[in-house]
C-alpha cells in the first residue's frame, strides 16, 4: 500500500490560475461590460425618444382636438377682430384663426346679436423672437351688439411649436357639359396663392393629383380622354383669407385645415441627443356645413 504525505495532498490542490489566464478573463470582462453598458445606453436613448416623440404628438392631438370641436361649433371665420374699427387680430396663414361661434338660448334660438369669438394664435416663446419655439394659444372674448371686449387667454393649447400652416377651404358646384369635359365653377372663387392646396375629386379620387383634370380660375377642365365617372364633381380649394366681404368681414371657407410642425429634442442625461421633426394635421368643416 503507498502511503501519500498530507504535504502531497496540498500541493495537488494547491494549483491556481496562470497569469495569462487571468488576463484573458478580465479583458473578456471589460468587453462584456463595454457591450452592456452601449446596450443599456442606446435602449435609453431609444425609450426617451419614443416617449418624448409621443408625448409632444399627444398634446399635438389633444391641441387638435380642441381646435377641431371649436371650428365645428362655429359659424363663420373672420378676418379679423374686432370686426369694426383697427383691429387688434388678422386671420392669416400661419398664425391665427379667427372663430365666430354663435349663442343659442334654451329652447335652441340662436341670438341674432350676441356671440362668442374664439382665436387661436401663435405665440413667441420669447417676446419679440420671430423664430420658434411658440406657445400655440387660445383666446375668447363673448360679443354683443354694443361690446366687443378685449379677447382673454383661455389656455395655452400647445407649446414648443416651429410653425403652423392654416387653410381656409370652400366647396364648389360644376355647371357645364360632360361630353366636352369642361365644367365652370358656380361662382368666381377668392382663390388662395397657387401654393396652397386645391383639389379636383370625382367620387373619392383627386382628378389634379393624377392628372386627369387641370383647375384654371373658375374653370376645370378633364383630359379628352377621361370617362364618364357618372358621379358628382366636388371641387375644393384654398381661398385667401384676406379676401371677405360683409359687415363683419367673414371669410367663405366651409372648412378648415391645419398643419403642426415641431421639433422634438430627446435627452439623455440632460444632454441633447437627437432633434427630429414632427408635424401634425388635421381638419374640420364649420358649423352647419
Amino acid at each position: 500500500m503507498n502511503h501519500i504525505s498530507m504535504k502531497q495532498i496540498c500541493r495537488k490542490h494547491r494549483k491556481g490560475f496562470t497569469l495569462i489566464e487571468v488576463m484573458t478573463v478580465c479583458v473578456l470582462m471589460v468587453f462584456l461590460t463595454t457591450i452592456l453598458f452601449n446596450f443599456l445606453i442606446g435602449s435609453a436613448r431609444y425609450t426617451e425618444r419614443i416617449t418624448t416623440g409621443q408625448g409632444v404628438m399627444n398634446k399635438l392631438r389633444q391641441a387638435s382636438q380642441k381646435m377641431s370641436t371649436d371650428v365645428s361649433e362655429s359659424e363663420a371665420i373672420l378676418m379679423q377682430y374686432p370686426t369694426t374699427g383697427s383691429p387688434t387680430y388678422r386671420t392669416s396663414y400661419n398664425d391665427t384663426v379667427i372663430l365666430r361661434v354663435p349663442k343659442f338660448d334654451s329652447l335652441g334660438n340662436q341670438s341674432p346679436t350676441d356671440y362668442d369669438v374664439v382665436i387661436y394664435k401663435l405665440m413667441p416663446t420669447v417676446a419679440g423672437a420671430r423664430t420658434g419655439p411658440f406657445t400655440f394659444n387660445k383666446y375668447k372674448a363673448s360679443v354683443t351688439l354694443s361690446n366687443q371686449p378685449v379677447p382673454t387667454l383661455q389656455s395655452v393649447v400647445a407649446t414648443n411649436i416651429e410653425s403652423v400652416d392654416f387653410n381656409y377651404i370652400t366647396n364648389e358646384t360644376f355647371t357645364g357639359d360632360e361630353s366636352s369635359k369642361v365644367f365652370s365653377l358656380a361662382g368666381t372663387p377668392l382663390l388662395a396663392t397657387s401654393q396652397r392646396p386645391r383639389t379636383v375629386l370625382v367620387g373619392s379620387v383627386d382628378r389634379l393629383a393624377d392628372g386627369k383634370a387641370t383647375l384654371s380660375g373658375s374653370t376645370v377642365t378633364f383630359a379628352p380622354l377621361a370617362p364618364s365617372w357618372g358621379v358628382s364633381i366636388d371641387v375644393t380649394y384654398a381661398i385667401n383669407p384676406a379676401s371677405a366681404g360683409g359687415t363683419e368681414a367673414r371669410t367663405p371657407a366651409q372648412i378648415f385645415s391645419y398643419e403642426f410642425t415641431t421639433n422634438v429634442k430627446s435627452k439623455v442625461n440632460n444632454q441633447v441627443d437627437k432633434t427630429t421633426r414632427q408635424v401634425f394635421t388635421g381638419r374640420a368643416k364649420l358649423l352647419n356645413q
